[in-house]
């Protein structure tokens, strides 16, 4: 696999300010003096073992994405602005939240190896707290369950697939056969499927090929992305028609290996909450 992908530096510029949806004008004003040392490492699709910031000397780790693409997204959009602001124009480009909102969060299960006692709980206080949320189904260890999963969208809640099996593969064919056969499962019992997570945020171009295959209209690895705004992976000249949406990678189980406490493990998330505010 190529470190680098084929774009060059001014079509990563050029797809980044897509995103943002940007006025036409914005993409004539490309600073020149960046782009081989912030945009081509934009372009890297590598992943690593990561340790992250937690609290006191327990700090929680995962294997994400190698080069921090919300951070390089930030200096081209500054830089981009800066050009911008020197021909006295205004910078504009689509909201980042929708109807106005200052920010979002929403609630994401990957439905690991989940008895129905311990789905049910959860959906429990989900419900107890009026949380709508979306669940990633296991779906070989809820298969036995699966009508009452089914059951649950009528709550609001939004049900989409984690695999059959919880392995990522590195090649098309036994991705595909696993996504393939939960899916069929899902939609067999009336569940409709237009979103994927894959075990274990793992992602690879060979997955990437079985999900547009599949029309899935977005995914989310963050072996690819994390703690970023929305967007489409580009790669070896291709952009993928497949929405990534980052979330930050440090969940219960990664506190929990990290030797966190309950009391520990909430304290983690509301500094991580008050830092997205």
């Amino acid at each position: 696999m190529r470190i680098f992908n084929s774009f060059s530096g001014i079509n990563v510029i050029k797809e980044i300010l897509r995103h943002e949806r940007c006025a036409e004008y914005v993409f004539e004003c490309f600073p020149p003096d960046f782009l081989k040392e912030v945009v081509r490492p934009y372009s890297d699709i590598k992943s690593e073992l990561k340790t992250f910031s937690g609290i006191g000397d327990k700090n929680p780790s995962e294997t994400v994405a190698k080069v921090s693409r919300a951070s390089l997204r930030e200096e081209i959009v500054h830089s981009v602005k800066k050009k911008v602001f020197e021909n006295n124009l205004p910078y504009i480009h689509l909201s980042y939240y929708p109807m106005g909102y200052r920010t979002i969060c929403a609630f994401r299960v990957d439905c690991d190896v989940t008895d129905r006692a311990s789905f049910f709980n959860l959906l429990n206080h989900a419900e107890k707290h009026e949380l709508p949320m979306t669940w990633f189904i296991d779906v070989a260890s809820q298969e036995s369950y699966m009508k009452e999963v089914a059951s649950i969208r009528k709550a609001g809640h939004d049900i989409q697939l984690h695999c059959y099996n919880h392995v990522t593969y590195g090649n098309y064919r036994k991705n595909e056969k696993n996504i393939r056969k939960g899916k069929d499962l899902m939609e067999a019992s009336g569940i409709p499927v237009s979103g994927f997570v894959s075990p274990f945020g793992q992602w690879n171009p060979s997955l990437n090929k079985v999900l547009e295959d599949m029309e899935f209209q977005y995914s989310s690895e963050f072996a690819i992305g994390y703690d970023d705004l929305p967007f489409y992976p580009f790669f070896n000249r291709h952009i993928s028609s497949v929405l990534q949406i980052p979330i930050h990678p440090i969940c219960i189980g990664s506190l929990r290996n990290a030797g966190f406490m309950p009391h520990e493990m909430i304290a983690y998330f509301d500094t991580l909450v008050s830092t997205k505010n």
